[in-house]
């Protein structure tokens, strides 16, 4: 028997459950104004990644944050999928595997965990959602 698709609207408040659930994360997750526009665009002029820089005659140090560490970073744009919201969200790239001016030591990822929703079966007109914590890279440091 073939199996009928029905494709439920998401509940109108999921914008504020996941903000709601990530208050600190808003700069991954995006704005969540709605699916279309509401993510935040990645940084401009970033380096390529895998450009690591020299310790001296390069891009490096810059002011940004990121870009600025003796293990700089870019932020990246991961696609989840269509089953969930987000459908994407911004992770840290680390561009070197050793820390600039330290090469004894390494560049690793900063982890934080953040709650997404996956969508679901069909009830009562809305598709269910479900919660599912992920971890994402925010940033790199030197160890």
């Amino acid at each position: 028997r073939a199996k009928r698709s029905v494709e439920c609207p998401v509940p109108a408040n999921i914008p504020d459950l996941v903000k709601d659930l990530n208050l600190n994360a808003s700069q991954f997750l995006g704005r969540l104004v709605n699916e279309e526009d509401g993510y935040a665009p990645l940084p401009r002029d970033q380096p390529a990644a895998g450009d690591c820089p020299q310790e001296s005659g390069s891009w490096w140090p810059r002011s940004e944050d990121n870009l600025r560490s003796t293990c700089p970073w870019i932020m990246n744009e991961t696609v989840l999928g269509a089953d969930f919201y987000p459908r994407k969200i911004q992770q840290a790239v680390c561009l070197c595997s050793h820390c600039i001016s330290a090469n004894a030591m390494s560049c690793t990822y900063l982890r934080q965990q953040v709650t997404v929703f996956r969508r679901g079966a069909c009830k009562d007109g809305l598709a269910v959602m479900t919660r599912v914590n992920i971890d994402i890279n925010v940033g790199c440091y030197c160890a």
